[in-house]
């Protein structure tokens, strides 16, 4: 990583979410596997991680030194959880409230994808993330070695239980930090029902969970997208709302204003952890001082839907070539186009 100090606009970014890690199988063709078939496939040797891990992994290698980055989480007392630990430690995430723990493994995924690079998971429930509790939140936060204010960034994220990144988020935003969240479909009525809407800044979902949230079916991602700023705004009028749509690109909406942000041209490898690289560039880019709707400037969602290009250009969903000087680099190719 390069040495050169950047000013930011966050001190400190702070998240809670899933870590873990998995196993990827390669179908041979696009069908959908169905409820009662066995079916072959190739295990790929790529590597899955979880959410919280690869959004902090990215902003870690990119802000830090200048922003310390902390993670709320837990593993269990096994292999996995210690080679987890220690690879983020080595990004510079600072791990000291990621529990260790015996009753329950670290979490596990096995993800499918087919030959179209679409790809879907099946995660542990009964993991060591699952037991993240909102008295470990109130923990971490009573003993930050820093008061978490409006220089700090939370990220909360599915894999760990919605109420404990509830209590992040209603804690965080009380004490004036920028709050960003997402959610997944299943977790819509209780996210929404404890006030997650409220006490979030910036929601970064896909068309899927927007649809959910919504209730609404359709094909048309920019309606899809004005609906859900909608709904969104009737309960929190300052939200901003990030909508991935795969090869769609992105939706972003803000100051009751709609964008769609182009997906980068990119050799695709596999999908896996592109949205969670999108959020990322977007973290980076407004702890940079850039904006989030843009117009004719470079904006930080046009920095995510470039990190999501990297992050699908490799097979695993830790994009290891992703650093600072690349991020600095896409930022300087942005201003010469005039994005």
């Amino acid at each position: 990583m390069t040495s050169m100090a950047m000013q930011t606009q966050y001190d400190h970014v702070l998240g809670t979410g899933g870590i873990g890690s998995g196993i990827i199988f390669e179908f041979e063709d696009n069908r959908p596997l169905s409820r009662n078939e066995t079916r072959l496939a190739m295990l790929s040797p790529a590597k899955d991680y979880c959410k919280q891990h690869i959004i902090l992994h990215y902003v870690a290698r990119i802000l830090s030194p200048e922003v310390s980055v902390h993670a709320i989480g837990a593993v269990g007392r096994d292999s996995a959880g210690g080679e987890l630990l220690q690879q983020m430690e080595s990004a510079g995430i600072d791990t000291a409230f990621v529990k260790r723990l015996e009753q329950k493994p670290t979490m596990y995924s096995v993800c499918l994808q087919y030959p179209d690079k679409a790809i879907c998971n099946v995660t542990t429930s009964q993991s060591a993330s699952s037991l993240v509790s909102e008295i470990d939140i109130q923990t971490a936060l009573d003993n930050l070695p820093f008061q978490v204010s409006g220089r700090t960034l939370v990220v909360a994220v599915p894999e760990v239980p919605v109420a404990s990144r509830l209590e992040l988020l209603r804690s965080a935003k009380a004490l004036g930090a920028f709050c960003v969240s997402s959610f997944l479909l299943d977790e819509v009525g209780e996210f929404v029902g404890g006030g997650g809407v409220e006490n979030t800044d910036l929601l970064a979902i896909n068309e899927d969970e927007a649809a959910a949230y919504c209730q609404l079916k359709t094909d048309d991602f920019s309606k899809l997208a004005e609906a859900s700023y909608e709904k969104l705004r009737k309960t929190n009028p300052g939200i901003m709302l990030a909508m991935t749509c795969g090869a769609q690109g992105s939706f972003i909406a803000a100051e009751n204003k709609l964008r769609h942000i182009a997906a980068k041209p990119a050799k695709v490898v596999a999908t896996g952890g592109a949205g969670d690289a999108y959020i990322s560039g977007i973290i980076c880019g407004l702890a940079m001082g850039l904006p989030f709707l843009g117009g004719n400037e470079l904006s930080a969602p046009e920095l995510g839907s470039s990190l999501a290009a990297e992050a699908i250009s490799v097979p695993d969903t830790i994009a290891g070539h992703i650093d600072r000087d690349l991020f600095m680099g896409l930022i300087n190719q942005g201003l010469k186009k005039g994005v």
